[in-house]
């Protein structure tokens, strides 16, 4: 009988300690590996899910729900997981939603296909895919270029309040010829930009140079069926080869206004009952219009010529003949640099010789999203780094598992073991001692009989 008994404790303690002794980083890489069944230390399934996803938003992109059997002090469920063909290192986690546009906006500018975003302690209403996409137009005109559709799938967990999203993106060309593309229009505009604008130079100054230089080196491209390729409604086709619609004009002179820190936006509308789309710079304090696409009229001899006519014009000016919804933009109520002002302005100003050399790729801005390392809030060095060139990294789940197995790098600072991490230490530690002590009893026992 007292066999029966101790063999009864030691295989209780034995599984007490196989339960309550898995870290909740051991539980996220069981989850990350899409493991069916999972043990873990409470009844509180739900309340256990939300310190995972704490642990780690990710996995929240896997969650589809769970089945199983709960216990007095365990459960052991099913796990139903979804989007499993996503690598774990692909998936971003936004703390607010400048940082979800930031993500989207470098996922754009590098044409991946899909993005996959973790958006913390938001609801899925709360983005508002056409306003972001219309906020990165402005921040970065080139992350815009040659992109076809942008769709959206997401879900709102019901555990946190957190929302997982899926972006698909489309583009007009293959993602090698779009980066090129990209890429060459922002040397050709960088270079213009160096033949047209000094250091020193006021920013009316500048507006009024890029005005110019666009007006002077495109001409509309008026060929029915050539005007409708993608390449001659973007920035591309003015820089390469001199010729563009509306929307290469204002993508063009976007590009420029942001190469020399201007703040701008591009308007879509109607002008003479066509679909149009042109410019809007802040001058000082206010804002104000710019129509490059009709100051460059086409003339009956088929000559070009530089006009004014919608230069640095206020919302009432440019509404004569232009249509456009002013609930979705910043009013343009500038008056004081209209042509004749900063015409004065300019031929009264100063020589300015030292070149314009403040430009910053944006390719040295955003970095690819594949170049994101996640690291959990509050965490320490989890992450380890292999090789920097070759772009090999651990992820924060695989190190921490890992250092569960090392016992001198599984130790914080004064010795304490990091499992006590998985905020049920305390249950464990009270578990695992009751087994302690019912070996001794029972090595008593039997040291008694004998």
């Amino acid at each position: 009988m007292r066999k029966v008994i101790v063999i009864a404790m030691l295989f209780s303690w034995l599984l007490a300690f196989n339960v309550y002794g898995k870290s909740i980083s051991e539980t996220a890489k069981e989850f990350a590996e899409f493991k069916q069944t999972i043990d873990i230390d409470t009844a509180d399934v739900d309340g256990y899910m939300v310190k995972l996803f704490e642990y780690d938003p990710r996995l929240q992109l896997y969650y589809s729900g769970y089945t199983g059997s709960k216990y007095s002090d365990h459960a052991t469920i099913n796990v139903k997981y979804m989007n499993t063909s996503i690598p774990l290192k692909d998936i971003h986690v936004a703390e607010n939603l400048d940082q979800f546009r930031n993500f989207l906006l470098r996922g754009l500018l590098y044409c991946d296909k899909k993005v996959y975003i973790v958006l913390k302690n938001s609801d899925i209403d709360s983005v508002k895919i056409d306003a972001l996409l219309t906020e990165i137009q402005n921040e970065c005109p080139l992350a815009e270029m040659f992109r076809d559709e942008c769709n959206i799938s997401s879900s709102s967990m019901e555990t946190t309040n957190d929302s997982s999203y899926v972006l698909t993106i489309s583009y007009d060309s293959t993602a090698d010829d779009v980066m090129r593309c990209r890429k060459e229009t922002e040397k050709l505009a960088a270079s213009a930009l160096f033949n047209i604008v000094a250091k020193d130079m006021p920013d009316y100054a500048k507006v009024m140079a890029i005005h110019d230089y666009i007006i002077n080196n495109c001409r509309y491209k008026t060929n029915d069926e050539e005007n409708t390729a993608s390449v001659y409604h973007s920035a591309y086709g003015m820089f390469k080869y001199g010729e563009a619609v509306c929307q290469g004009y204002a993508e063009a002179a976007a590009i420029l206004f942001n190469m020399c820190g201007i703040d701008n936006f591009r308007i879509t509308g109607t002008a003479k009952g066509e679909s149009h789309m042109w410019n809007a710079v802040k001058l000082d304090d206010s804002f104000y219009q710019i129509d490059m696409t009709w100051d460059d009229p086409v003339m009956s001899d088929g000559s070009d010529k530089l006009q004014y006519n919608y230069f640095n014009l206020n919302d009432r000016q440019m509404a004569e003949d232009h249509v456009w919804n002013r609930n979705e933009y910043t009013p343009c109520t500038g008056t004081y640099y209209n042509y004749e002002n900063t015409k004065r302005l300019v031929s009264q100003g100063e020589v300015y010789e030292e070149p314009y050399d403040m430009f910053v790729s944006v390719f040295n801005t955003y970095e690819p999203l594949s170049q994101d390392i996640y690291v959990r809030p509050g965490m320490d060095s989890d992450i380890e780094e292999e090789t920097r060139d070759e772009k090999r990294i651990t992820t924060e789940i695989e190190e921490e598992t890992e250092r569960e197995t090392v016992p001198d790098e599984g130790r914080d600072r004064d010795g304490r073991h990091r499992r006590t991490e998985t905020g049920n230490g305390g249950i464990g530690a009270i578990v695992i001692l009751s087994g302690l002590a019912g070996i001794i009893i029972a090595i008593m026992i039997l040291v008694k009989r004998r």
